[in-house]
Order: C-alpha cells, then structure tokens, then sequence
C-alpha cells in the first residue's frame, strides 16, 4: 500500500540506550520514611526507598549486617510492612537482585515481590522468596513470566544474616547463598521483565489467605539492571555493599 525510497544520504541513528536501572539502600545516614539509593547519580527520587506499614529504620549496631543501621520488616500488631524500592517496574533482560537478611522465624517469606499475593502470580509479575528451613520451597525461589524456578535444596535457619541474591540473564537464573552458587534454571528469554507495579521487599501488594510476611531485619538491598559475577557476588556478601 505504502512505499518509500530513502535514498542513499539518508542515514539511521540509533536511540542511545537508557541507562541500567541501578538501585542500593545500605541504611546508612537514613532517617524517616524514606532511604536514599546510594548508587543515585543525579535523580535521588528516581529510586528511592519507602517505608510501609510498621517497617523501621533499626539503629543498633548489632542487628545489622554491615555498617550500623539495618531495617526491621513486620509486626505482630500489624500485617503488611514492607519497603517500596520506586522505578523498578522494568527490570528489562537482564537484571541482579540481591540483599543481607536475617530471619526471626525461619519461615517462608517474601525478599522481592511485585505479586499482588491473590490468584496465581501473573506474568506480570515477580517473586524471589526465601524459606530458611527447606520446608515449603528448596532454599530459594524465583517466579518470573508466571514460571516459578528454584535453588538447589538449601537450609540456613540458623537466624543469621545471609546474603541471597538471583541474577537473570535473558532467561537463564542462577541463585546464590552467601555469594556461592546455589542452583541454575532456564526461563523464556528475548522479552525484557516488565511488571505492574514497582518492587516491594518483605510482603507482597495486598493482603491474602497465605501469610508470606518477612520477619527480620534486611540490609544492603541492591537492585541492578545488569547480571552480577559470582566473583562480584561474593565480594558483597563478604565485604558488604559499601
């Protein structure tokens, strides 16, 4: 119906290609509500970190990973704390999303979500869960495109911090404990991860019949727009984000 010469003077510019998406919360100098993304070069509120529900700051030294300040997710008094991490609904093709967590009950529980936590979760959105005790799910869990993949079978209920991290490679996962290999799996790759609302770290969007809370406290949340080595992966875990 349509035809067009160019012609040979005519030439195509590529779009240059945005920038990684590229999101770190060590807790360190926060206060209030918010968190500052240290990775943040201009815009600070590109992604910043949010608090909801009874979700903390948490100032003794003790209780965090690295540095001196951590965050305390969930309440016995009060259901659904969790932290938004803003901008993360296109983690495109390839993407790293990793953090220091200690549990206080061993329990199945939500690291990343973007599920609403009703009907089954939709390809639209994501889950990387944890479950210290091996109970439920072998260690670790990514579900992703609607397809839930998971780590070797894990155990690391000894209420201690550990770094978990998954890294996604145009379809290809790798999970890993502490910086150490913990399992590969296969997803449909060429489509970027797009999802309908942005990250939430410890619970999912809404409430539901299956409590998957976090309880605990999490530091160093790292959320990347590129696939980490296992040799940088293991550097965070040992050395910390900073």
């Amino acid at each position: 119906l349509y035809s067009f010469c160019a012609g040979d003077k005519v030439k195509v510019l590529a779009d240059p290609a945005p920038p990684p998406l590229s999101a770190l919360f060590t807790f360190e100098g926060d206060s209030g509500r918010r968190a500052a993304n240290k990775l943040a070069a201009e815009d600070k509120r590109e992604h910043e970190l949010r608090f909801l529900g009874t979700s903390r700051i948490d100032r003794a030294e003790e209780n965090a990973a690295f540095g001196k300040q951590s965050v305390t997710i969930a309440s016995p008094w009060r259901p659904r704390n969790t932290l938004q991490i803003t901008g993360t609904t296109n983690l495109s093709t390839h993407f790293t999303l990793a953090i220091m967590a200690r549990s206080t009950d061993n329990q199945l529980g939500r690291l990343f979500s973007s599920y609403s936590g009703n009907r089954p979760v939709g390809t639209s959105e994501l889950v990387f869960d944890c479950d210290p005790s091996g109970r439920v799910i072998p260690g670790l869990r990514l579900i992703c495109k609607g397809i839930p993949v998971h780590s070797k079978p894990l155990t690391f209920d000894d209420k201690k911090y550990h770094h978990l991290a998954v890294t996604y490679d145009d379809g290809q996962v790798r999970f890993y404990l502490d910086g150490t290999d913990a399992g590969e799996a296969w997803l449909p790759g060429g489509a970027p991860v797009t999802m309908l609302r942005d990250l939430l770290v410890g619970d999912d969007a809404e409430l539901s019949a299956t409590d998957r809370q976090f309880n605990g406290n999490v530091d160093d949340i790292l959320v990347l727009g590129r696939v980490l080595s296992a040799d940088d992966l293991k550097a965070l875990a040992t050395n910390g984000a900073d």
